[in-house]
C-alpha cells in the first residue's frame, strides 16, 4: 500500500470528520487582521508552545490547535505579547471550496504575528477553550536560530493541508529546525504528537494554565450573590466587585441566547457608568500551573460477556478517534464526544457487527447560566437492534435533539432526548426509528463513573409501540489510555453482562 493511496484513505476520513462546513475555518484560518508587529525580535525573555483544548463542537477542531508565544524581556502585559500563529488564507474561499482544497491540500498558509490578547479571545473567549503554555528551552543562540525563521518565513506561503501540512506541523518544523534536528515528514500531525515528540517533549517544562472564560465566568458568578447584589444600589459595592459584575453580565448576555430583562439592563448600565469613573480592572487571565495530561485518540477494546441463556461472546472493538464517555476528560470537554471510524464486533458461533460508524458526534452540555443551547446527536453509520422480536441491524444517519440538565456540581448529568433515525433496515427496507431516550451520567469521582440509558425504539412500520431499552456502563479509569468496562444491556427477554478492558494508542 503505497503512501499516496494511505493519503487518499485519510482523505475520506476527513471528509466525514470536518462537519459542519461552517465551523471549519473557526480554527485556522487567516481572515486578516490589524497590525501588531512585522518581526520577531531575538531579545525575548521566553518562548512557549501553546495548546488551545480540543473543542468537540467544531469538528476540525477536536484533536486542539497548536500556536508559538513569545514573552517579550520588557512586557508583563501577557495579552500583548506575540503569538505566532500559522494559518490557512482562506479569503476568497466558500466554506466548501475551503474545505475540499484543506483535504487535497490547495490551501495556502503562513505564519501571522498576532497580539496574544486575539488568541485569547478566538480560543478561550469565544469557544471556552483551556490554553497550556508550555514553557520551551532555548540557549542564546537559539533563540536567534528562531527569530531567524519566523522573520524568514512568516511572509511566505507555504502548503496547507489538513492532514499533515497543519498549524501542529508547521509549529513541529520551526522547533526542529530551532534545536537543529531533520524533521520527518508524517501522513497524520496531530497537536498530542507534537508535543509528545521525543525531540520537543525533552525541552518542555510544566505548562501554565489559562482557564477558559466561561469556567472563570462561571465560578465568579456562583460565587457573586445575584439577587442581592440586584436588590442593591451598585454604589454598595466595591470597585472591583462592580467591574467582576460588569464583565460578567456583559459576558453572559452577549455571549448566551439568555435573554436579559430590564433589572439586570439597567444594573449594567449603571455599571457601565461606575466602572468608568475608575481605572481599575479585573484580571480574567489566571495563569497557574497545572498538571497537562491527554489521552491517545485511537482505541482497542475487549471484552469477555455472557447472556441469559449462557451463551458466551467476545466483543472486540476499535475506533481511531477521538473522545468519549469511556475516556478520561481532564483535559478533553466533560459532554462532548465525538468518534470517528469506530467498529464494535461480537463473536460467538458466528461474527456479527454491533455498531460501526463513520461519525457520531454527541453533545450533553447541561443547561445553565451560560449554556442554553440545546443536547444533540449526530451519527452516519449503523448499530443493532431489536424490532418486532428480531435481531436487525440498522444503517443510515442517526439525529437527536433535547436537553441536558446537571445537579452537584455536574456529578450528576442527565439528558432528555428524541431521536429520528432515517436508515436501511437488514432483510427490509428503508423507514424511520423514532427513539425517545433518557440518559443519565454519574461521576463518583473524575475516573470512577456510570451511564445508564433507557429508550423506546420505534419502528413506524411496525405497529409494535412498546420496545423498551436499558442499557448502562460502569467505567474506572487505571490511566490517561487504560480502561476497565463493565456493560449491561436489556432488551424484552434478552439480557446480556460483559466485562473488559480499553486501551487508547496513538497513530
Amino acid at each position: 500500500m503505497n503512501h499516496y493511496f494511505l493519503r487518499w484513505i485519510w482523505i475520506t476520513i476527513f471528509t466525514f470528520f470536518f462537519i459542519p462546513i461552517d465551523s471549519l475555518v473557526a480554527q485556522e484560518v487567516l481572515n486578516g487582521s490589524e497590525d501588531h508587529s512585522t518581526s520577531l525580535s531575538s531579545d525575548f525573555h521566553q518562548l512557549y508552545i501553546v495548546f488551545a483544548g480540543p473543542y468537540p463542537a467544531s469538528p476540525s477542531s477536536s484533536f486542539g490547535h497548536l500556536f508559538l508565544l513569545t514573552e517579550p524581556s520588557n512586557s508583563d502585559n501577557l495579552q500583548m505579547w506575540d503569538a505566532i500563529n500559522f494559518a490557512a488564507d482562506v479569503q476568497d474561499e466558500s466554506g466548501a471550496s475551503s474545505l475540499y482544497n484543506g483535504l487535497i491540500g490547495n490551501l495556502e498558509g503562513n505564519f501571522e504575528i498576532l497580539p496574544f490578547y486575539k488568541m485569547i479571545q478566538d480560543y478561550s473567549y469565544s469557544e471556552s477553550r483551556d490554553l497550556w503554555l508550555f514553557p520551551i528551552h532555548l540557549e542564546s543562540h537559539e533563540k536567534q536560530r528562531f527569530t531567524d525563521y519566523i522573520n524568514h518565513t512568516g511572509g511566505k506561503a507555504r502548503q496547507y493541508r489538513f492532514s499533515d501540512k497543519n498549524c501542529a506541523s508547521r509549529v513541529s518544523e520551526a522547533l526542529h529546525y530551532v534545536f537543529n534536528q531533520e524533521y520527518s515528514s508524517k501522513l497524520l500531525v496531530l497537536p498530542q504528537q507534537v508535543l509528545n515528540d521525543d525531540v520537543i517533549a525533552q525541552r518542555l517544562s510544566e505548562p501554565l494554565w489559562i482557564e477558559n472564560v466561561e469556567s472563570q465566568m462561571l465560578t465568579i458568578y456562583t460565587e457573586l450573590d445575584n439577587a442581592m447584589s440586584f436588590n442593591s444600589a451598585p454604589d454598595s459595592l466595591s470597585n472591583t466587585e462592580r467591574v467582576k459584575f460588569l464583565k460578567t453580565y456583559e459576558w453572559l448576555y452577549n455571549n448566551t441566547a439568555t435573554t436579559i430583562d430590564n433589572n439586570k439592563r439597567k444594573f449594567i448600565e449603571e455599571l457601565r457608568f461606575k466602572v468608568s469613573q475608575s481605572s481599575s480592572d479585573y484580571d480574567f487571565t489566571h495563569l497557574n500551573t497545572r498538571d497537562f495530561t491527554i489521552h491517545h485518540p485511537g482505541r482497542f477494546g475487549a471484552s469477555y460477556g455472557y447472556n441469559q441463556f449462557g451463551n458466551n461472546y467476545v466483543n472486540l472493538d476499535i475506533r481511531l478517534g477521538l473522545h468519549d464517555f469511556n475516556d478520561v476528560s481532564v483535559t478533553y470537554p466533560k459532554f462532548d464526544y465525538i468518534n470517528v471510524f469506530s467498529l464494535s464486533m461480537l463473536f460467538s458461533d458466528r461474527a456479527i457487527v454491533e455498531e460501526f460508524w463513520v461519525f457520531n458526534q454527541e453533545s450533553r452540555q447541561p443547561v445553565n447560566h451560560f449554556n442554553t443551547s440545546p443536547s444533540w446527536s449526530l451519527g452516519f453509520g449503523g448499530q443493532r437492534y431489536f424490532l418486532n422480536d428480531i435481531d436487525s441491524f440498522a444503517m443510515g444517519i442517526f439525529t437527536g435533539i433535547g436537553r441536558s440538565y446537571s445537579i452537584f456540581d455536574d456529578q450528576w448529568n442527565f439528558s432528555l432526548l428524541l431521536n429520528a433515525n432515517p436508515v436501511y433496515i437488514t432483510d427490509d427496507s428503508f423507514s424511520i426509528i423514532i427513539e425517545p431516550k433518557l440518559e443519565q451520567r454519574i461521576f463518583f469521582t473524575d475516573t470512577f463513573k456510570l451511564a445508564f440509558g433507557i429508550s423506546n425504539p420505534v419502528y413506524l412500520k411496525s405497529n409494535e409501540l412498546l420496545n423498551i431499552h436499558l442499557d448502562s456502563s460502569l467505567v474506572l479509569n487505571l490511566n490517561n489510555n487504560v480502561s476497565l468496562t463493565t456493560d449491561f444491556k436489556m432488551w424484552k427477554n434478552m439480557v446480556s453482562i460483559e466485562s473488559g478492558i480499553k486501551v487508547n494508542f496513538p497513530y
